[in-house]
């Protein structure tokens, strides 16, 4: 199920980039297309297949790790039903709850991303370090565009890591998933039980 989220919304933010060609790639955020049909139907498409997806993981989790991840889908459905501004700006209560439940949700996924390389054991660890890093990077250059529009001209660009954000954070989905599925099959329960502590 956590994987057949990601990969729903995987296909429909691809769907929307494809279908929306003026929607700019480099200047508009990702919410924008949520303003218009068909990004509306595909946007609430893809943020409802991100929240499955946390829901999923959370259910198999316990403590620190199914708060953060069961809050990571709230966060992900508030964001869905709050659209943000036409434009590139906020100037609504509905565009800045969109704004801080969206930043919300990827700072929650980065975090258990953090949390699952903490147990993880194997090839597996190293990855989720690597997307986990990646995505801080990322979700810092999101931030200083999105509050700083005009350091390094980040308003002609901000677009750009949004979208990579978005598909890096669901690698690390994806990876916490299999990591799930491995620990698993595992025979020997104890050690099974520790990993999945994430």
């Amino acid at each position: 199920m956590a994987i057949a989220g990601v990969v729903l919304a995987a296909a429909s933010f691809v769907f929307m980039f494809v279908a929306m060609p003026e929607v700019d790639f480099l200047r508009h955020p990702v919410s924008i297309y949520e303003n218009k049909q068909p990004g509306f139907t595909g946007y609430i498409i893809a943020t409802a297949g991100i929240a499955v997806s946390c829901t999923a993981l959370a259910l198999t989790t316990t403590g620190w790790p199914r708060l953060v991840l069961a809050t990571a889908a709230l966060a992900f459905v508030v964001a869905a039903v709050f659209p943000t501004d036409p434009g590139t700006g906020v100037d609504t209560v509905a565009g800045y709850i969109h704004r801080y439940a969206s930043g919300t949700g990827f700072g929650l996924v980065i975090i258990a991303g953090f949390l699952a390389f903490a147990t993880t054991t194997g090839w597996r660890r190293p990855a989720l370090l690597w997307l986990s890093v990646t995505n801080v990077v990322l979700m810092a250059l999101v931030v200083i565009n999105t509050f700083f529009p005009t350091f390094a001209d980040g308003r002609d660009w901000r677009g750009l890591p949004q979208r990579l954000l978005l598909f890096t954070l669901a690698a690390v989905l994806v990876m916490l998933a299999s990591n799930r599925a491995s620990t698993a099959g595992s025979r020997r329960p104890r050690e099974a039980d520790a990993a999945t502590r994430w």
